[in-house]
């Protein structure tokens, strides 16, 4: 009696006789079809009750998807920015605005928008692969009640093991504790024990590095750099308006400076308007102005005459 040899398939888990491929998904079981499975590999999902199997995908999968027509709005789909639960796609950060949708108000947007012109929330795309966007683990009421220690602390506060510190477990290049800053050999099959204080500086260093690896802090540092380079474009353009405008007023008040000089009026010498000369000819309806020295006294008007004579008669009648 012989045995079937059976395989699972890597992709959908059908079981199946040894073939080429799946018989229920098609997928190639050849080595260079796992490795392109694994590239398109990532946290995001496409709720498909054809293929409810299917692992998930990576974002850049995802964008080829509604670019094809196989995510539409209306699509259910779950990552990152939905901490793993099922949301329909017009509603989902970071994939919403592909569709043409606000995730937050609704509004319809453009593609390549880097945020709603509407109510002003920014657009991101998240690439990490790796990262699930799960939140934090708190303990429950009846966990804390327990009392038992290091029971609700999340597992970067408990570490990857209880037997192992986590950089023997990840590989990482232990400190001896000959001093600080001192790296021992590593023995084979092992790594040595690691200071309490090394273990401490290395989990903060790995903190602060997932921290910056984190796809939201990456779309807010470049948001950041995008404003910070919009306001010393609009600081630049203020400072050069500034300067055109101080110009413009320089030139016009010296402009107009000169033009009330050009037109100012000059002082005539023309006859007309000089005084009247005791030589000029007056005009016919002047009558002529003489000099009450130049006049002898002989040539005194006739009407005086009288009156000199009456008063000496009068004189030598007295």
């Amino acid at each position: 009696m012989t045995r079937t040899k059976l395989v699972i398939c890597p992709y959908c888990g059908e079981t199946q006789p040894v073939g080429r491929c799946c018989r229920v998904c098609g997928g190639l079981f050849e080595p260079l079809s796992r490795q392109a499975t694994h590239d398109a590999m990532g946290p995001w999902c496409v709720r498909d009750s054809d293929r409810p199997f299917q692992p998930g995908c990576s974002y850049e999968t995802l964008v080829k998807l509604i670019e094809r027509g196989r995510v539409t709005k209306y699509s259910i789909i779950r990552g990152p920015t939905t901490r793993q639960f099922w949301t329909v796609a017009r509603h989902v950060p970071g994939v919403a605005h592909l569709l043409g949708y606000c995730h937050a108000c609704d509004g319809s947007v453009d593609p390549s928008d880097h945020g709603c012109p509407h109510c002003g929330v920014p657009f991101g795309a998240y690439l990490d692969r790796n990262y699930l966007g799960l939140p934090d683990i708190h303990p429950e009421v009846w966990e804390e009640a327990a009392g038992d220690e290091g029971r609700g602390d999340p597992p970067s506060a408990r570490g990857l093991s209880s037997f192992a510190a986590d950089e023997e477990l990840l590989g990482a290049p232990a400190i001896g504790a000959a001093g600080d800053g001192e790296v021992a050999p590593r023995a084979t099959g092992f790594a040595p024990r690691v200071s309490a204080s090394a273990r401490g500086a290395l989990s903060e260093q790995a903190a602060v590095e997932n921290w910056h690896a984190n796809p939201a802090v990456r779309s807010m540092q470049r948001r950041m750099a995008r404003q910070e380079r919009t306001i010393r474009l609009l600081t630049v353009l203020v400072v050069i308006v500034v300067l055109a405008g101080v110009v413009f007023n320089l030139t016009t008040v010296t402009s107009l400076r000169r033009q009330r000089e050009n037109s100012a009026p000059i002082e005539s010498t023309r006859p007309s308007d000089a005084a009247p000369s005791v030589f000029s000819q007056p005009s016919d309806d002047t009558a002529p102005v003489l000099d009450p020295a130049e006049v002898a006294p002989d040539q005194a008007p006739e009407d005086e005459m009288p009156s000199e004579q009456t008063d000496t008669e009068r004189e030598g009648a007295g």
